[in-house]
């Protein structure tokens, strides 16, 4: 209960302000080739986060970049955004929605955005969906960490949370990773994989 009432007053706040958040369907193509070492949904480790969604037909609004300067990347090196981007204009997605504020990243998702140096994070809107974008640099000294944690959540929400055939079809094609220039990304998409090509070509483009 205390999830669902965080996102509640997300998405109230939206309204009130009356900002809205619209993520293209269209597929941005970029040339080039990355590296990057996938895991599948298939694989499964020790479960821990949580794979509540937003219901409900209004996105969240936000702008601007999710991370404080710390670490080592300066504002203008933070590229969580523009991944996140590629991404949902990659593939068709449905109806998504950003998340922003950290300690409500903190409180629904269980992760620890102090040990990020940048992250861009988005959700599906509807319930009946499964899908998720979700892009973050480490802190210099806590990849480990964050990545162990961001596996932890791919897992339970992809092994926990797939019921209704939109969300089991996500679930199939969902994918973890991590850029060449060290950002781990999880897409969680019938067709995760054109997503994390479009991400890595932009990284080597």
């Amino acid at each position: 209960m205390k999830k669902v009432g965080i996102f509640v007053a997300i998405l109230s706040a939206a309204l009130l302000t009356g900002c809205g958040n619209n993520t293209s369907n269209n597929s941005g193509s970029v040339t080039g080739s990355g590296n990057s070492g996938d895991v599948t949904g298939s694989e499964s480790v020790a479960s821990s986060g949580n794979s509540g969604d937003i219901a409900g037909s209004e996105s969240v609004a936000s702008s601007g970049n999710s991370g404080d300067d710390t670490g080592s990347e300066s504002v203008a090196e933070k590229k969580a955004d523009f991944y996140a981007e590629i991404a949902l204009n990659a593939v068709e997605f449905p109806k998504m929605t950003k998340v922003v504020e950290a300690d409500e990243i903190d409180a629904f998702f269980e992760f620890n955005t102090a040990n990020y140096a940048d992250f861009s994070l988005y959700m599906n809107v509807m319930s009946v969906n499964l899908n998720r974008v979700i892009i973050v640099k480490p802190l210099p000294d806590k990849h480990d960490e964050v990545f162990a944690e961001l596996k932890a959540y791919f897992d339970d929400l992809i092994t926990n949370s797939a019921f209704y055939p939109a969300q089991e079809s996500a679930a199939t094609g969902a994918k973890i990773g991590e850029t060449a220039d060290g950002y781990i990304y999880i897409i969680v998409h019938e067709d995760g994989e054109s997503a994390v090509q479009a991400i890595q070509n932009a990284v080597s483009g």
